[in-house]
């Protein structure tokens, strides 16, 4: 009976440290989520990055289909005016030659406007591409830790579970003890 009376003392001794080391891990869990939830909030803000940026490379785009549209009808314009004011022939020559060496100035500044624009735009699909990984990383990161925290609740689970059939193994224990000590005949 006294050995059995340590055995209950060791026993309860244990269920009070696992019942520490459970408050322990739910106050790691608290915390945990604590994490999670700033991980959240600041998802939300490199949310708010990408989408300005994908705005802006919209107006970029914007602004040079619509310099490309500009350029276009005034070259309309001004070959309409050519058409509806001939020169005599003589005169149209040097003129000619102007223009066509003017035409080619004009084009190798819009060719240039062109590449710079799109170095712009690349540069900036660039950026909405690095920020959109960077976004996926730390959604991967948070995904993690979600798998962390529901390992964690599936351990503090088993513990509880483990707790439950120690008490009910205390509880049966101590019934068939008690059986057998009213069992025994008394001397007198």
């Amino acid at each position: 009976m006294g050995g059995f009376a340590v055995d209950l003392v060791g026993l309860a001794v244990n269920l009070v440290g696992l019942a520490v080391n459970l408050v322990g891990l739910a106050v790691n869990l608290v915390g945990l989520a604590v994490d999670l939830v700033g991980i959240d909030v600041d998802l939300v803000g490199t949310a708010g990055l990408v989408s300005a940026a994908r705005i802006e490379c919209l107006r970029a785009v914007d602004r040079s289909r619509r310099r490309r549209e500009g350029q276009r009808r005034r070259r309309e314009g001004q070959r309409r005016r050519r058409e509806d004011n001939p020169r005599p022939r003589e005169d149209n020559r040097e003129q000619d030659v102007v223009q066509r060496e003017r035409d080619v100035v004009t084009r190798e500044r819009e060719l240039v406007k062109r590449e710079r624009e799109q170095d712009v735009v690349q540069r900036e699909r660039d950026v909405v591409q690095r920020e959109q990984d960077v976004v996926q990383r730390e959604q991967d990161v948070v995904q993690r830790e979600r798998d962390v925290v529901q390992r964690e609740r599936d351990v503090v689970q088993r513990e509880r579970e483990l707790v439950k059939r120690d008490r009910e193994e205390v509880t049966r224990e101590r019934a068939l003890e008690e059986a057998r000590v009213r069992k025994k005949p008394r001397r007198g």
